[in-house]
């Protein structure tokens, strides 16, 4: 969180010998030595490590963040969009599942043709396509027509967080703050308050509640979420405004 990405890299290496490769948990500590090796723009030792935190353990988050990083800088886009699709059933419910996506997204918004070869393919489920959809509307500028293929794919997935988050985002550049506040109202329900993420989605709903001036029902949304989490900008925002 505070980018101290050389201390983060030096301390794994200083770590991973006290392993044995036959443990459990040595994949994944390869998967955060990569990461950190990737940030300090060690990139060939970065994408050894990353594969080697692959091949033990495909289940691996932050070794498949890690190639993303690579590719992003030094291969061809088409290599990511076939990493992150071909294992997304390892990363997505992970707890950087969204981020990943994010990743995805970079692909896709960056290399619109890309996209398009992909969505006329027919390889993409219905949830991806919906998502390819989304991500074209939006580079072309067509903002309320990526917002109706978000909103489709909450419909159905209604813990899907890029979807939550670019609709969120989009409802906020347009001022189209009742349709954040209901959507997230919706999506609420769906997640348990013990959930990490839980206050920050709270927060949305307690902005989309202050601009459409339900000031109590926001002032208690955002009060919730602070406790929950301090670390809500958009809660501590809503209650700025409030005061």
């Amino acid at each position: 969180m505070v980018g101290n990405f050389e201390k983060m890299r030096n301390v794994l290496a200083g770590v991973l010998p006290r392993w044995d490769e036959d443990m459990p948990s040595y994949p994944f500590i390869l998967g955060f030595f990569a990461f950190g090796l990737e940030q300090t723009n060690y990139k060939d030792r970065a994408e050894d490590v990353a594969r080697k935190g692959l091949d033990m353990e495909k289940r691996n988050p932050w070794a498949t963040h890690t190639l993303s990083h690579v590719i992003e800088e030094a291969r061809p886009v088409q290599s990511g969009v076939e990493l992150l699709t071909q294992t997304r059933e390892n990363w997505l419910d992970s707890l950087i599942g969204s981020h990943i996506n994010w990743h995805l997204a970079l692909y896709y918004y960056g290399h619109v043709k890309v996209a398009k070869t992909a969505l006329e393919g027919g390889a993409l489920t219905e949830r991806e396509e919906r998502h390819v959809q989304a991500l074209l509307a939006y580079a072309e500028g067509q903002l309320p027509s990526a917002i109706d293929h978000w909103a489709a794919i909450l419909v159905n997935y209604p813990r899907d967080l890029l979807a939550t988050h670019m609709l969120f985002v989009a409802c906020k550049m347009l001022g189209m703050f009742a349709r954040a506040r209901d959507t997230l109202a919706a999506l609420l329900p769906h997640w348990e308050k013990k959930e990490p993420l839980y206050p920050y989605l709270l927060a949305f709903y307690a902005f989309g509640l202050e601009e459409t001036k339900y000031y109590g029902e926001a002032e208690k949304a955002a009060r919730e979420a602070i406790e929950l989490q301090r670390k809500t900008p958009f809660a501590c925002h809503v209650m700025v405004v409030i005061s």
